[in-house]
Formats: structure tokens, C-alpha cells, sequence
């Protein structure tokens, strides 16, 4: 006798296998490693950024300022050799671009750049007479604690010969900290740095630089029309 029994329903529902549990979880534990990497990274750039942006902002209100001042200033400062202790005829009046608030007094609003007339006929590749100054690059609103970076700025002013007017080249060069900076150059230089409500010392400093990395340089033409030589 046969038991036509009908046959049990096929389940057609098919689940992972252990090894593929084990790549898929593999494949994902790189993919979120490799996010994170460039999460890190891109958060890095960005920090660095500020630094580079911030001293490029700081070089740039530098120049805007010495392109305005007066033909008599220019013409002594493309030539003069400053000397200890500084005087305000031997130096770039230029003001502090982070201390330009209601609330800051004169003295703490000025801050002198001393040019570099080493060489009057001749444009330097290198920084010869470095001004250092601390540039605030942020304050914690919730601590008050202030993060600030170095920097060194040489200015030349050139006066140039067989032009209408009196025409300068003004040159600016600068090395900023950076954080992290690898494969950089440790230098010692003398710098001139404000100690206190103008009072300006020679020392040395040190700071680390790799070229085209935490440097830069700004050139600026700028003339101031003499009528009687043209």
C-alpha cells in the first residue's frame, strides 16, 4: 500500500554562510577605517588651513598699510639701517591688525614693522631683518584660553630709477609656525619683538620651516605721482 503523502513546502529563503558574515564584516570594518582616515585628514587640512590663511590675512593688512603711508616715510626707510633703541623715524608706522578695538589703548594698537635696507639696490630672497610677532589665531569661548601662532615678516622697500613719480617695490616675506610640520629646517635667527608698550629688543628665535609650506611672499608696485618729474 502507498501513502501518497503530499511533500513538505520547499523553503526557498537562503541565509548567510559564516564565511560570508566574516568578509562582509571584513569589507565594512575597511571601509569605516578608510572614512576615518579621510575624515582625519580632511579635519587636519583644515586646521593647517587656518594657520596659512590666517598669516597670508595678516601679510596682506601689513601691506595695505605701508602702500599708504607718505613719500618722506618711504624714501628714509628704503635706505636707513635701523639702530637700538628704535625711534619712530626708524621704522614702518604700521598699526596691529588683532588689536583694533574700541577698548585698546594707543600704545597697544601700535605695532612697528622695522624695514630692511641691507642691501637698497638689491631685492633678498632671504629674510635678513625679521620682525616677530604673535598673531592670535583663536580664543576658546568657554575658557578664554587663546591659541597663537609665530611669525616672521622682512619688508624691503626699493625705490625704483627711470619711472614717472616716486615708484617703490614694496617686498614682503614671511615664515609662519605650523603644527606637525615634518622634513622642516630648525632656524635660529635675530628677530626684533616688542617686550613691552613700544619697546622693541633685539633677540634670537627659533622656528621651524620647510619652503612652500609655512612661508610666503607678497610684491607690491605703488607710486605717488610727483608732477614736477613728469
Amino acid at each position: 500500500m502507498t501513502n501518497n503523502l503530499p511533500e513538505p513546502p520547499k523553503n526557498n529563503r537562503s541565509g548567510f554562510t559564516l564565511v560570508e558574515v566574516v568578509v562582509a564584516t571584513v569589507l565594512f570594518t575597511f571601509m569605516a577605517l578608510s572614512v576615518s582616515r579621510l575624515t582625519m585628514a580632511s579635519m587636519r587640512i583644515s586646521h593647517l588651513n587656518v594657520y596659512k590663511t590666517t598669516a597670508m590675512s595678516v601679510a596682506q593688512g601689513y601691506m595695505e598699510q605701508i602702500k599708504s603711508l607718505d613719500n618722506e616715510t618711504l624714501i628714509r626707510l628704503s635706505t636707513h639701517q635701523p639702530t637700538l633703541p628704535l625711534t619712530v623715524n626708524q621704522v614702518l608706522p604700521t598699526r596691529s591688525v588683532s588689536l583694533l578695538s574700541a577698548g585698546a589703548t594707543l600704545d597697544q594698537i601700535d605695532d612697528w614693522l622695522v624695514a630692511n635696507a641691507v642691501n637698497p639696490d638689491t631685492l633678498s630672497d632671504t629674510l635678513e631683518v625679521i620682525n616677530h610677532k604673535e598673531i592670535i589665531i583663536d580664543v576658546d569661548p568657554n575658557t578664554g584660553d587663546i591659541k597663537t601662532m609665530d611669525m616672521w615678516i622682512d619688508v624691503e622697500i626699493h625705490r625704483l630709477s627711470g619711472v614717472p613719480g616716486d615708484t617703490y617695490l614694496i617686498d614682503l616675506q614671511y615664515i609662519h609656525s605650523l603644527p606637525g610640520l615634518s622634513n622642516a629646517t630648525r632656524l635660529e635667527r635675530d628677530v626684533y619683538i616688542r617686550r613691552n608698550s613700544r619697546d622693541y629688543i633685539r633677540t634670537k628665535r627659533t622656528m621651524l620651516h620647510r619652503p612652500n609650506a609655512n612661508d610666503g611672499r607678497l610684491q607690491l608696485v605703488t607710486a605717488l605721482l610727483n608732477f614736477e618729474s613728469i
